[in-house]
């Protein structure tokens, strides 16, 4: 039976999804580890984790083949020399989207376009130019090269 280490530490967001692909993947034994010792008992039976692997509990993991990351972009250090050497193939949240970040994003470039106009008159004003630039979103003086 392959197995998944939820590796720790845990919160209800990743107790849940444990549970969530427990009775979503029938034959998958699903194991959640509440802290290091938990972790370092079964990791040398995990197929596949999913979070923060640390170097020691790395040296023990015999059968792992996949490691989900936690992050879309993990921070720094979390692919150290010995896990990059490592056959298991890591993974991570990329391109997964999230409609809160699409209406921030979209909040940003409204918020951008609304005030390039304002930017660009000040621009001017600070250069004492009046011309109007060719470009028809913008009235900011071109450089002199």
């Amino acid at each position: 039976m392959p197995t998944l280490l939820m590796l720790p530490p845990q919160e209800a967001k990743t107790r849940e999804w444990a549970a969530r692909v427990k009775s979503g993947v029938p034959g998958l034994e699903v194991i959640v580890a509440e802290d290091a010792p938990a972790a370092r008992a079964a990791i040398a039976r995990a197929d596949c984790a999913f979070g923060t692997l640390p170097p020691d509990l790395l040296a023990q993991a015999t059968r792992l083949s996949w490691l989900q990351a936690p992050q879309a972009a993990p921070p720094a250090g979390y692919y150290y020399p010995a896990l990059v050497q490592h056959p298991v193939v890591v993974t991570n949240f990329r391109e997964i989207y999230n409609d809160h970040i699409a209406a921030h994003i979209m909040a940003f470039v409204l918020a951008f376009a609304r005030a390039s106009t304002a930017i660009c008159r000040s621009r001017r004003a600070a250069s004492g130019s009046r011309r109007r630039s060719t470009r028809a979103w913008c009235t900011c003086p071109r450089r002199r090269r």
